[in-house]
């Protein structure tokens, strides 16, 4: 219920009000100043610098609005799925994050993508796979290995 309230919120905030920076709760942020090393999934959005643009650039506004519901609507039934499968996961409008990959800080970089909402799924200690949040039932599998218990500890960033 606090997932819904929160996507209801964030949607309202997107469409009475880009000028702002339209900030995650605390509860659902992950932080990312520092390197990520334990199985999580992170769902990245805009921030409300490109929600401008990407609102200048659009042909029809209301066709925006449409697609911005749906993007959330999607990403509400994909927590909806990981809550069931027990699965981890934090919301960012970051592009620049850091990971343990092969017991190695790595800054893995988005910014330059064209796209604003996708989803990370990072197992711990490989780079993340990015997807949709309209696909993620499609990697079951990657997501199943997120519960499961490490056999060894992930190692802390240095």
């Amino acid at each position: 219920m606090k997932k819904l309230t929160h996507y209801t919120l964030l949607l309202l905030l997107l469409i009475v009000s880009c000028a702002g920076y339209s900030d995650i709760s605390p509860e659902y942020r992950i932080d990312t100043s520092k390197p990520i090393g334990s199985k999580i999934v992170i769902f990245v959005s805009p921030t409300s610098k490109e929600i401008k643009k990407m609102k200048a650039e659009a042909k029809d506004l209301e066709s925006f609005y449409v697609a911005a519901d749906d993007l959330n609507y999607y990403t509400y039934k994909a927590e909806e799925y990981l809550d069931k499968l027990n699965v981890p996961h934090k919301d960012t409008h970051e592009k620049k994050i850091k990971f343990m990959i092969n017991n190695k800080v790595t800054e893995v970089d988005y910014s330059k993508s064209d796209e604003t909402w996708f989803i990370l799924i990072y197992n711990g200690k490989d780079k993340p796979t990015k997807t949709y949040a309209i696909d993620i039932d499609e990697h079951e599998v990657l997501l199943k290995q997120l519960t499961e218990p490490t056999s060894e500890p992930a190692p802390s960033p240095q």
